[in-house]
């Protein structure tokens, strides 16, 4: 895990010693949360891919064949 410090009554993690997991996109939770973000505008207005929608587009593209 990662080195641990007491401070008081709270025990604090330095997050830079964590293993840290790819983000899971949700549909439904940014949608909830877009009217508060100020971040991506592409994922607050719905305009992005998850990892499975852009697998599938990515194998059909690849399997397109080009002219020539």
């Amino acid at each position: 895990m990662g080195i641990e410090r007491l401070y008081g009554c709270f025990l604090q993690r330095d997050v830079t010693d964590d293993d840290l997991k790819e983000p899971r996109l949700d549909r439904e939770l940014a949608a909830k949360f877009s009217g508060k973000h100020r971040g991506s505008v592409r994922i607050s207005t719905g305009r992005y891919y998850t990892k499975e929608e852009w697998e599938r587009r990515r194998k059909k593209l690849l399997a397109v064949r080009l002219p020539g």
